[in-house]
């Protein structure tokens, strides 16, 4: 079975983890999501509090708390904006210009596992820069200034710029012969199969003061292996 988790780092009050692609964060509706973080470590620890969410196809770093009063202080610091978060991601397009801000207001649908921009919504900003480029594919990195409903997601497909693999809002799927094209070799009885098929997104660093220390702490998760696949791939066909 695939891991679901590397720990990062651990002290009496906060765990820092890195979590696979595929894992949820919380418990869902179904019985699937009980290996969600929450579940895994309440069955560990006993109580924990999940200081904020990522999506269960994104990996990278989640914070948790392990009792409340740390909770209750983490989540004033996300509030603030006290707590620096970082991604890494591919794009289908080149964002304009190599760097920037997108400030546009988003909303959850009601019932619906989606977000769209509207000036009903709530208020949404996130910062990017261009990394890479390979032909009509980029590999950026963006921070969140608000903790939106798939902010990242809904704010790149708004400027044109989709994720490269976003079921929901862009592609379900990238294949090698898109990368490769006439010089990609198939059986033609074999059907390809994706090189990567979950959300092209990964929250690789996390920077905030220790709630009790004080202490600056700043942690990194290093790429997946197949976000690191694909990114091999791209450099191969520059």
């Amino acid at each position: 079975m695939k891991k679901s988790y590397d720990i990062i780092f651990e002290d009496t009050e906060i765990l820092v983890v890195n979590k696979a692609a595929g894992v949820p964060v919380i418990p869902g509706r179904t019985s699937e999501m009980d290996f969600s973080l929450k579940y895994l470590f309440k069955k560990k620890y006993g109580d924990i509090f999940i200081v904020h969410r990522i999506d269960a196809e994104t990996s990278g770093i989640v914070i948790l708390a392990k009792d409340a009063e740390t909770h209750r202080r983490l989540n004033t610091m996300f509030q603030n904006r006290q707590i620096e978060k970082q991604y890494l991601l591919l794009t289908r397009g080149i964002p304009r210009p190599d760097e920037g801000e997108i400030e546009l207001s988003l909303k959850k649908l009601n019932n619906q596992n989606k977000s769209v921009v509207s000036k009903e919504g709530k208020a949404a900003l996130s910062t990017y820069k261009v990394l890479k480029k390979y032909q009509n594919i980029a590999l950026c990195e963006a921070e969140i200034k608000t903790g939106r409903h798939h902010q990242l997601r809904v704010h790149f497909k708004a400027i044109n710029t989709p994720l490269l693999v976003d079921p929901i809002y862009g592609d379900p799927g990238f294949y090698l012969s898109e990368i490769k094209a006439k010089k990609y070799n198939k059986n033609k009885d074999a059907v390809e199969r994706p090189l990567m098929n979950r959300l092209s997104l990964h929250a690789n660093k996390l920077s905030f003061l220790h709630p009790t220390s004080g202490e600056k702490m700043s942690f990194e998760a290093a790429l997946p292996k197949d976000l690191r696949a694909v990114i091999n791939q791209l450099d191969k066909s520059v």
